[in-house]
């Protein structure tokens, strides 16, 4: 069957996030952009999985990835990436939506 996952938080946002430690994505969807090629705000002790080991893993899984934060939209299929602008939202919203099936984590994630 299909799963899905969806996690959402009401913070300030990537931009934001990124604002604060001096890098500048020219708007939200920039800042999707950043995020997703695997630009951290997080220093090394500090990071976790992120974004772009989201977007391999869902890449792996031939899944669906969706991320939503101030008036920017990715989503993400096959390594294909659709941006667009919608209407302003807190946060941060992920959607994952994957078929489930054995894979070695530890070879995406490093």
């Amino acid at each position: 069957g299909q799963y899905i996952l969806i996690v959402a938080d009401d913070g300030q946002g990537l931009l934001k996030s990124y604002l604060t430690k001096k890098i500048h994505p020219k708007d939200d969807v920039n800042a999707i952009e950043l995020a997703l090629g695997g630009l951290s705000t997080k220093n090394t002790a500090e990071r976790g999985y992120g974004l772009y080991s989201i977007r391999k893993l869902v890449a792996l899984l031939m899944g669906v990835l969706i991320i939503e934060t101030g008036t920017g939209i990715a989503k993400v299929q096959s390594n294909a990436f659709l941006f667009s602008k919608t209407k302003k939202r807190p946060g941060v919203m992920v959607k994952i939506t994957v078929r489930i099936k054995p894979i070695n984590i530890y070879s995406v994630i490093k």
